[in-house]
């Protein structure tokens, strides 16, 4: 009787430590689990890090691309401005009856501006300004302006037999331009509007247009590239020059 209840005892033991074995097992396989979780729980927070960075990507975007002052920029604008108000006044007209014919940046060579008066003395020094043309019923009116100030030079000349030797370089090719697409479309002169000068240097006789089958000469040659839009069009006309004639380069 007394072996039979060791061997009860004995077998009994052996049960409850089976039965304690897989429990140990199952805490052992969960841990690793446990620690994979917590492994990934930066992942999702390193995937919102770049949220907080989107408003200033978007407030860049939008200073690369600022509402534009005018066809001439912020200073010519004004000065053009000012023009148009003192030839109004001057002719008794509105504003928008005068057609601008040309603004083009350039360097006078004294404080005169370009308009010398008899008995007057002139800083002797090169002064940066503009040349503004407007017209109203074929008749031309020349203003001069340095960054401060713009006035009618009393030069001004009729815009029949327009004596273009006495205009900047600039400003008669960019009549040429305007002569030329107005012939093309078979349009009037003042529905064709310039756009700001663009100095370029070309590196042939093509100046940047070439045709085909056309041979040109090679050379470093200073121009510039002339924009040209037509009022109620969205069509952009470009032309090439060097300093003395114009050529069409098509449309943009």
């Amino acid at each position: 009787m007394k072996w039979i209840g060791i061997f009860l005892l004995i077998s009994l033991t052996s049960v409850l430590l089976g039965a304690c074995a897989p429990a140990e097992q199952g805490g052992e396989v969960e841990q690793p689990a446990l620690s994979q979780e917590a492994d990934a729980t930066p992942t999702p927070r390193q995937g919102l890090e770049p949220v907080p960075t989107q408003p200033p990507a978007e407030t860049e975007a939008g200073q690369a691309a600022p509402s534009q002052p005018g066809a001439y920029g912020e200073a010519a604008n004004a000065l053009l401005q000012q023009a148009l108000e003192d030839l109004a006044g001057r002719l008794g007209v509105a504003v928008d009856a005068i057609r601008v014919d040309a603004v083009v940046e350039v360097v006078w060579p004294d404080g005169s501006l370009g308009c010398p008066q008899p008995g007057q003395f002139y800083t002797q020094a090169i002064v940066p300004g503009y040349q503004i043309l407007l017209s109203y019923q074929e008749k031309q009116y020349d203003y001069h302006a340095d960054d401060r100030r713009v006035f009618l030079c009393e030069s001004a000349l009729q815009m029949e037999g327009i004596k273009k030797a006495n205009l900047a370089p600039e400003l008669k090719l960019v009549n040429q331009a305007i002569d030329d697409l107005a012939q093309r479309l078979g349009i009037p002169r003042d529905q064709i509007v310039p756009e700001p000068l663009v100095a370029k240097r070309w590196s042939d006789t093509s100046l940047g247009c070439p045709e085909p089958g056309v041979t040109y000469t090679p050379g470093d040659i200073a121009g510039y590239e002339i924009t040209l839009t037509v009022k109620e069009r969205t069509q952009v006309y470009l032309y090439h020059s060097d300093l003395e004639r114009v050529v069409y380069c098509g449309t943009q």
